[in-house]
């Protein structure tokens, strides 16, 4: 009786198999830094969105500013959302303000206004040769802890 040595393979075997693992390991790894890229605010500071002679806003710094008008919107009008038709719980950018205006739109622009009138006013006191006193410092300082402790828009 003779016996049969032959080897079974796999129709998926060999080197196409191993090209296709190390395709799929290169996208999971690449997958992981991404969100870690992005997770960290690297690009969105490296983004200038609005620039003057002397100063500029980048992508985080505008979002401090949407925040601040976000919770500043939230705090005087807190009982009257429902009757602007802004619901909280929902995306801001599929909630229509006014015409085609969605609110993250609204609150965008309002950012932007405000980061601006900022701009305005750091280019005419660095031109006056004015600094923050003490007591200014101490505002910044309560702001920043502010806006991180202020809810997050839902987007």
């Amino acid at each position: 009786m003779a016996s049969n040595n032959t080897k079974t393979t796999s129709p998926v075997s060999g080197w196409p198999m191993k090209i296709l693992a190390i395709a799929l390991a290169l996208l999971l790894v690449f997958g992981i830094v991404w969100s870690v890229v992005e997770n960290s605010g690297v690009m969105q500071r490296t983004t200038v969105t609005i620039k003057s002679e002397h100063y500029s806003v980048d992508n985080a710094m505008l979002k401090y500013f949407y925040q601040t008008e976000y919770a500043n919107f939230l705090n005087e009008n807190y009982y009257y959302l429902q009757y602007l038709g802004l619901n909280t719980q929902q995306s801001l950018k599929t909630q229509i303000y006014s015409g085609k205006t969605t609110w993250f739109e609204y609150f965008l622009g309002q950012a932007i206004t405000s980061a601006k009138d900022t701009m305005i006013l750091c280019e005419a006191a660095l031109k006056d040769g004015r600094e923050l006193g003490e007591d200014q410092i101490k505002d910044r300082d309560s702001a920043i802890q502010t806006i991180k402790t202020t809810p997050r828009p839902t987007r």
